[in-house]
């Protein structure tokens, strides 16, 4: 299936977030 860019990105930055934190 297909996600969008935001959806993509949000799910990017989550990860980021949970792991820097």
């Amino acid at each position: 299936s297909y996600l969008p860019a935001s959806v993509c990105f949000i799910i990017f930055f989550i990860g980021l977030k949970m792991f820097l934190l």
